[in-house]
């Protein structure tokens, strides 16, 4: 089957990133949506978290929520974050802020996606997998499982937007990867 451009080109960005160990979450430079951004520009130091955040791991039991910021001032809240958005309307409201905003939004333009499929995808890599489970202060970082399943998480969301079901041969590049065919034979 034949797919959409931009599917190609997302999926070619995001196995290279994989498979090079420039795929990385909680990195905004280096997570699914800074990729891509490197990739439309090369040049880019990726903003886009000037636009949208994602709740820190500390709160709601660990489970994120995504919360877009729109507008010069605007900004669509939730209850856990009204003292921090306090803060950050202040921050929003600087020159330098308003720059890197409108830098990040031609950033996003430059990607083959909205505004919304970008936090779509943004949010769908730094939730797929359950914080609850990695015990940061021990220590423990990422593993390549884990990264596996941030990304097909996103593989999946970027063929819903395309309105195809989702191939698992794509994942064959993937599973090329040392590391991950060695934990995959053990499943």
């Amino acid at each position: 089957m034949e797919y959409p451009e931009r599917l190609v080109w997302s999926i070619n960005v995001l196995t290279t990133a994989f498979l090079n160990d420039t795929l990385i979450a909680g990195n905004c430079k280096a997570c699914a949506v800074g990729n891509l951004i490197t990739a439309a520009i090369p040049t880019a130091r990726p903003l886009f978290q000037t636009l949208f955040v994602t709740q820190s791991r500390e709160q709601d039991n660990n489970k994120y929520e995504q919360v877009k910021v729109k507008g010069d001032s605007d900004i669509i809240s939730h209850s856990l974050f009204e003292a921090s958005f306090r803060i950050r309307e202040k921050k929003l409201a600087s020159p330098a802020m308003q720059r890197a905003r409108k830098e990040a939004v031609k950033q996003i333009e430059a990607l083959p996606y909205t505004l919304d499929e970008v936090a779509k995808i943004e949010n769908t890599f730094e939730i797929a997998v359950d914080y609850e489970d990695i015990d940061i202060e021990a220590g423990e970082i990422e593993n390549v499982e884990r990264l596996f399943t941030r990304l097909q998480a996103v593989l999946k969301l970027l063929f819903s937007f395309e309105g195809l079901d989702y191939d698992e041969d794509i994942e064959l590049a993937f599973k090329a990867k040392p590391e991950l065919a060695a934990v995959l034979k053990k499943i």
